[in-house]
């Protein structure tokens, strides 16, 4: 398969995924009697969240001096030299 029509099938697929998830919200919201619209905007911004939640866990390496690290993801890096830029990107103060 080229390149064209593997990302054009892949497209394909994604579509019908987005369909398929939009269902499932107007489904919800007449189950629940709210109002699809809303439904679909809360679904919008919450995928939103937990999209930015898994690809920061997922590609960021913590540091226990980061503030975008956790308490339990510190331990990745945690064991570094303070003065050393940690692999998640953080710079310590010298």
């Amino acid at each position: 398969m080229e390149e064209k029509e593997f990302y054009d099938q892949a497209l394909r697929e994604v579509t019908e995924l987005a369909v398929d998830v939009i269902e499932q919200c107007v489904d919800f919201a007449n189950r629940n009697d709210y109002e699809k619209e809303w439904v679909i905007d809360r679904f919008q911004e919450q995928f939103s969240i937990a999209k930015r939640d898994f690809l920061k866990s997922t590609n960021h390496q913590p540091s226990k001096d980061c503030a975008e690290c956790t308490q339990k993801q510190f331990l990745a890096c945690g064991d570094m030299e303070l003065d050393k830029v940690r692999p998640c990107g953080y710079k310590p103060n010298k």
